[in-house]
């Protein structure tokens, strides 16, 4: 099975066949991207993300906070300034990223020891 971007919103006007609410959350599910851990990143979530090695070979990172789903993309806030950026909802692993705080949706931890 491939993991694509699903328009909800197409979905729901055009689609010929049934597709129940559980259903529905399963495919979407699917497509969350997955940080460095193979840990689906979610809205709500804190994720740690890599931003560069210092001279003495300290790495520093950045704290960002994921806000919510915007169509086929996750919508991603600087937790230290202003503006967002986008993540694509296909299901890869995006490198550097690292879910430390991981609430998701139904807001329940999502993380396993």
């Amino acid at each position: 099975m491939v993991n694509t971007p699903i328009d909800l919103d197409y979905l729901h006007t055009n689609s010929q066949q049934t597709v129940s609410e559980s259903g529905l959350k399963t495919l979407v599910r699917r497509c969350y991207p997955l940080d460095d851990n193979g840990i689906q990143i979610k809205p709500l979530d804190v994720i740690k993300v890599f931003h560069f090695i210092g001279r003495r070979g300290k790495k520093h990172y950045m704290y960002k906070q994921v806000k919510k789903v915007d169509g086929a993309f996750l919508v991603v806030n600087h937790l230290m300034g202003e503006g967002d950026y986008r993540l694509a909802m296909d299901g890869k692993k995006i490198g550097g990223y690292e879910v430390v705080q991981g609430h998701g949706l139904d807001g329940r931890e999502h993380l396993t020891a």
